[in-house]
């Protein structure tokens, strides 16, 4: 592991609230550091870990530029916070109810909100609404950025239960969902029940409608499970989400995973978050997370990446590999597999556009393409020579 990622795990493993020494900075690549805290989402951490007593060795530019991220961030995050409250109002005299999580939710768990930037806002609500809701969001000044709502072929995104919404001029981003999970993933959040336990929290001071901590909890291990966990900023959210709420009922954390078919998600959040950031964990849990072959060679395989900065893509193989391994059920699994190499995406309208009576090609170019492009991230570094 490079020195700047122990760097960004030790100034985040210490905890928010603790003073931490800023340690030997001497031989650091700032430049790797800047890429790796904007990937994994600590840019603001680091920044405010560097400021609190400014070290010697860390050049003039780079606190600058932590700096500016820092401020736009805080910008964006009021921004985004405004324009909830704009919604909330408009939900609320529309008699749809919603519930809020992620984004300034998530950032209330720390001490400055400013420390954890977010650059939309979730929204959940019941899939009878999705319609109406949709058109509340049109009529603050969205617009879809995918094609759901656009007239076009609905098929490329109705499946992933989720459509981004965004300002007409730039100022915020809603991304609307009608589920805990996509159709086809192996993990299968239950979102009737998770809706009939919403909590309301303080935010801005209003309460806004919520996950319960337990069921959050599971769907966060799920949300990084999903993105492979490319972001250690994800495990801060887990690790602060339990340190913040000491009454957690575990009992029903680890119930809810088992009947969402969602252990082996849990299991890895729980174990990279302890091992990474030392989140306390129940004993009983770890014990258990370690009993799992699956999750253990999981969770190397997160730890070897951390490295990997974004942009760099995984192959398709590798990707499919990752989730068949992390379902709890086989015929999950194996579904979603297939799903994922035959269901047509918004990328294979781009990639290649067809008109809508021609819609069903996709479920044979979408395969070839996937070939192609594997082929090509196979092949691709022999090509730039030793």
């Amino acid at each position: 592991m490079t020195a700047e990622i122990e760097l960004l795990l030790r100034y985040a493993r210490a905890g928010v609230d603790e003073p931490v020494a800023v340690g030997d900075l001497r031989g650091l690549d700032w430049n790797r550091l800047l890429d790796a805290a904007a990937t994994h989402g600590l840019g603001p951490m680091l920044y405010s870990r560097l400021r609190s007593e400014p070290p010697d060795g860390v050049p003039p530019a780079v606190l600058e530029s932590l700096r500016d991220q820092f401020r736009a961030g805080a910008v964006q995050s009021l921004q985004l916070t405004g324009e909830l409250s704009k919604l909330l109002d408009a939900f609320r005299a529309a008699g749809v109810p919603l519930a809020v999580f992620k984004g300034p939710l998530l950032a209330r768990l720390y001490p400055n909100p400013a420390m954890r930037g977010f650059l939309d806002i979730d929204v959940l609500v019941r899939p009878a609404d999705v319609r109406k809701a949709i058109g509340l969001i049109l009529s603050l000044g969205y617009r879809p950025f995918s094609r759901l709502g656009k007239g076009d072929d609905t098929r490329f995104v109705w499946w992933n239960r989720e459509c981004m919404l965004v300002r007409e001029d730039g100022g915020g981003v809603f991304d609307l969902h009608w589920a805990l999970a996509p159709a086809h993933y192996p993990c299968r959040p239950d979102f009737a029940a998770a809706w009939t336990r919403l909590v309301a929290v303080p935010l801005e001071g209003r309460l806004v409608p919520t996950l319960a901590p337990e069921d959050l909890l599971v769907v966060l291990c799920v949300h990084g499970a999903k993105h492979s966990w490319a972001a250690l900023g994800w495990l801060c959210d887990i690790s602060l989400l339990i340190a913040r709420e000491p009454g957690l009922d575990w009992d029903a954390v680890q119930q809810r995973a088992r009947e969402w078919q969602s252990w082996r998600a849990l299991a890895l959040g729980l174990l990279l978050a302890h091992d990474l950031l030392a989140a306390p964990v129940p004993q009983a849990l770890l014990l258990a997370a370690n009993a799992d072959p699956a999750v253990t060679k999981l969770a190397a395989e997160v730890k070897d990446r951390l490295d990997r900065l974004a942009g760099r893509p995984k192959s398709v193989t590798e990707n499919l590999s990752f989730h068949w391994r992390l379902g709890d059920n086989l015929w999950r699994s194996m579904r979603f597999v297939a799903a994922t190499v035959i269901l047509p995406t918004e990328a294979d309208a781009d990639a290649m556009p067809l008109p809508s009576f021609l819609f069903p090609a996709y479920y044979v170019l979408r395969p070839l393409r996937l070939l192609a492009k594997h082929a090509w991230l196979t092949i691709a570094p022999s090509r730039k020579g030793p």
